[in-house]
């Protein structure tokens, strides 16, 4: 199991630094040790990814739903703390606030 560290200024992903609004409001796992973020782009497309029920192949072979993703984190295979939506909503409030300042 890969445990990727806190310090991360990257999403681990598709590589994009992280925006402040992304470091403040991680996605939370269960399980304490996992520090795995995304940035928010890579969250939609999940959430996407997951509403039309398809899967993918992964680097193993094994094939996973996307579905899946969308409530388990892909490094530690936790669940998350707080659903990914909410993850998007807390985001776009922060970025929000921050553009009226």
């Amino acid at each position: 199991m890969n445990e990727s560290k806190s310090t991360s200024t990257d999403c681990l992903i598709c590589s994009t630094e992280f925006e402040f609004e992304e470091t403040k409001f991680p996605i939370l796992c269960y399980t304490q040790k996992c520090h795995f973020n995304m940035c928010s782009a890579c969250i939609r497309q999940t959430i996407e990814a997951a509403s039309n029920n398809s899967s993918e192949v992964a680097s193993d072979g094994n094939e996973y739903s996307l579905n899946a993703l969308n409530q388990q984190c892909p490094s530690c295979r936790g669940k998350f703390g707080v659903p990914l939506v909410d993850v998007i909503i807390l985001r776009e409030s922060e970025k929000n606030k921050a553009l009226k300042e």
